[in-house]
């Protein structure tokens, strides 16, 4: 072979291996994600309402949303604004009781439902439902303006119960003893208690202190009796 041909075809060789080799990635497609489920993802808490019980309470009760791992209950004194969380529930609940304690009475109250769900260690929320308006308006049989004194020092009230704030004496000839009522300036009590000087539309509320029995003194506001 001559000089000439070997060149040639070595200098075609090392073209060849410097020309470009291209590398053509298989395209994958992947099923499915690790990523946290999406709030839109969530069924939003539907059929959301807010009654009155008529005894200072307000249930809040909703329809159970697919996928939820629980719900969470926000209140405001606002239609849109100031919701403030207030209670945290499980999957299955599908109401919750707002006690007199935490809502005043003849306040208007707005309440929405958030359902969320736990992925992978994250909470992930639903959006809100829409609020619902409610009054926490009172059902009661009979009301009456009654003379009121209070009192404290603890011990155990005529019905057995302990007393407490919330528990008050009564004349039971007036007001029968298990009756719950609420008295102005005062809330939500029940007839728990009976007294030597209680007698007729006079009541004693129980209080914490001697200091609160002072701010007190005595009034005379109206007692209303509940259904």
């Amino acid at each position: 072979m001559s000089k000439k041909i070997i060149v040639l075809i070595m200098a075609l060789t090392v073209m060849i291996s410097m020309a470009p080799v291209s590398v053509y990635a298989e395209e994958t497609t992947t099923t499915g994600s690790s990523e946290p489920q999406s709030a839109s993802a969530l069924s939003t808490a539907e059929n959301v309402t807010a009654k009155a019980t008529g005894r200072g309470s307000v249930k809040v009760s909703w329809t159970l949303a697919d996928g939820a791992d629980g719900y969470i209950i926000y209140r405001s004194t606002k239609a849109s604004s100031g919701f403030k969380k207030i209670k945290t529930t499980g999957s299955r609940t599908k109401s919750y009781k707002d006690k007199y304690k935490s809502v005043k009475v003849g306040r208007t109250y707005y309440y929405t439902v958030k359902a969320y769900a736990k992925t992978d260690g994250v909470t992930v929320k639903s959006e809100s439902s829409s609020s619902v308006k409610v009054k926490n308006s009172l059902r009661y049989k009979k009301k009456f303006r009654v003379k009121a004194y209070s009192y404290t020092g603890g011990g155990t009230t005529a019905s057995g119960k302990c007393a407490k704030v919330g528990r008050i004496a009564v004349d039971p000839h007036v007001i029968k003893l298990g009756t719950w009522v609420y008295v102005q300036g005062y809330g939500i009590a029940q007839a728990c208690d009976t007294g030597g000087n209680i007698h007729g539309r006079t009541v004693d509320l129980y209080q914490n202190s001697e200091s609160a029995c002072n701010r007190w003194g005595v009034r005379h506001p109206v007692v209303y009796v509940l259904k």
